[in-house]
């Protein structure tokens, strides 16, 4: 299993229509072949700042398969466009499982758009 981690910068006026947004970036990994789930975080310290987490089966279907579809283009060019100065993907490999982590449905606070995890 791979992990990846989407760091984002969104410009302060765009933050309404990124968190739009997500609706599309949420369609898009929900489909993706062998996506096994994501989430959304937000910095407590720069609220501009935000990490997309994505759980990947495999480096070919986070980095390869996925990157090829129109759902990722979409999906990038929804996003990216509301992006400040930064859209940076980075990949880590699951080389321990030390703890665990919980399911867990809940609407989010950035106004319940997306609600399952």
């Amino acid at each position: 299993m791979i992990t990846a981690f989407v760091e984002m910068r969104i410009r302060p006026e765009m933050e309404k229509i990124f968190i739009k947004s997500l609706d599309t970036v949420k369609c898009a990994l929900e489909h993706a072949e062998g996506c096994n789930g994501f989430i959304l975080h937000r910095s407590l310290e720069d609220r501009a700042h935000y990490i997309l987490r994505i759980e990947w089966e495999n480096v070919a279907f986070g980095t390869e398969m996925f990157h090829k579809t129109s759902a990722y283009r979409v999906m990038m060019d929804e996003v990216s466009s509301n992006v400040c100065w930064q859209l940076d993907p980075w990949y880590t490999e699951t080389v321990a499982a030390i703890g665990r982590f919980r399911r867990f449905n809940a609407l989010d606070t950035l106004g319940g758009r997306i609600n399952s995890f």
